[in-house]
Formats: structure tokens, C-alpha cells, sequence
């Protein structure tokens, strides 16, 4: 995994090669089996313009959770995280997540908006050779691009706005699921009293 850390108005990273060649070959079968299955997404801002286009599908129980939480498994999280920012403390409290897979085929993308959640993590995919043009990812709030890469990761707080950009295609391309994949994690902290213990004992791999 190749780690860059970015230090603007909040801090953020990117990890480029976040999944081995087997990992990979254990996510695209599943990925590929949800096509067809997606729901359209076409939402509205406030003006009654599109905001957003594209295919989604709300699942925590993808195959792909198996191997996705390696963010939190490094050896030495205090020395990876907390040593390049100390706000990234706050991941050793991010017990609970939820998922959402997003599918982009032509014309489709995200305007900007922000999450709910104290952090967020985006995964991007594609089958290779790249397909598409543009799904690049923005954190608008500090005019900060990062350019589509399969198999990259953006992890950075969910206050922050961010949107995708317009994925353009080829006639012959479109519709075969060979566009923009993104997996997205939401990173909360458990209000739940019985999750205190695991709290605290993670707490301590961060000292």
C-alpha cells in the first residue's frame, strides 16, 4: 500500500495499490454479479437540478467486507496515522461502518455534497484497461482534485464536500460494466454503551 498524506485546511490521505492481485480477484466476481441489479440514482439539490446520476446499491454484507477493513490492521497504527496528523487519532473510535457500492457508466456522476458520518473512505475500481474518461474524485471545500486510479483509496472527513466527475464513455463501452466502480465506507463512532470495552481496548493500539 502506498500511503500519501495531505495537510490543507483538514488532512486527508490517498493509498494507491490498496488491494494485492488476490484480493482483487476475490472483489471483481461480486462486483460483476451486481450488475443488473443496481438501482438508478437521479437525485435533486434544492434548485431542481441533478445532482446526482448513477447506479448504487446499499450492502454490508459484500464478500468485498472481508478483506476491506486492512486500513485498521497495520502493525503500528499510532506510527502510519497519528504521526502524520494527530487528528487521525479519532480512527481509533470508528467502530461501526456502513457501505454503499456506486456504479458510473456514461454520463453518470455525483455533484457535491457531504456525508453523515465521522469518516469517510472512498474505493475506486475499474476493470482494466481503463474505459472512461473523467470520474475524477474533488474535495471542493479546499478545490483539492484527485484523479481517478483503480485501486485507490481517499480517506477524509465526511464534513468535507466532495463530488465525482462526469464519467465519459465510448458507444461500445457503455452498459457492459466497464466504468467507474466506488465503494464507499461510513466511519462512526458507537453510542452504544455495551461497545465501550471494544472502544477502549483499541484505544490502546493507538498509544
Amino acid at each position: 500500500m502506498d500511503y500519501r498524506f495531505y495537510k490543507k485546511q483538514f488532512s486527508y490521505f490517498t493509498i494507491d495499490n490498496y488491494f494485492t492481485k488476490e484480493e482483487l480477484d476475490t472483489i471483481w466476481p461480486e462486483l460483476e454479479s451486481y450488475q443488473g441489479k443496481f438501482q438508478n440514482e437521479a437525485a435533486m439539490n434544492r434548485s431542481g437540478s441533478v445532482s446526482a446520476k448513477g447506479q448504487f446499491i446499499h450492502n454490508d454484507h459484500l464478500v468485498y467486507n472481508n478483506v476491506s477493513n486492512k486500513l485498521f490492521k497495520v502493525e503500528n497504527p499510532y506510527e502510519t496515522y497519528v504521526k502524520q496528523d494527530i487528528h487521525f487519532k479519532w480512527m481509533r473510535n470508528l467502530l461501526y461502518s456502513t457501505r454503499l457500492l456506486n456504479y458510473y457508466d456514461d454520463e453518470d456522476f455525483y455533484d457535491t455534497h457531504t456525508d453523515f458520518s465521522v469518516y469517510t473512505m472512498v474505493v475506486m475500481l475499474c476493470k482494466e484497461p481503463k474505459r472512461f474518461v473523467g470520474g475524477d474524485f474533488h474535495l471542493t471545500d479546499i478545490n483539492e482534485k484527485i484523479e481517478f486510479k483503480n485501486n485507490r483509496i481517499v480517506f477524509f472527513p465526511s464534513f468535507a464536500g466532495h463530488k465525482v466527475d462526469t464519467v465519459k464513455m465510448n458507444s461500445k463501452d457503455r452498459n457492459k460494466g466497464l466504468g467507474r466502480y466506488s465503494i464507499t465506507h461510513f466511519f462512526y463512532i458507537p453510542l452504544d454503551e455495551e461497545e465501550l470495552p471494544i472502544l477502549k481496548q483499541q484505544a490502546n493500539r493507538w498509544k
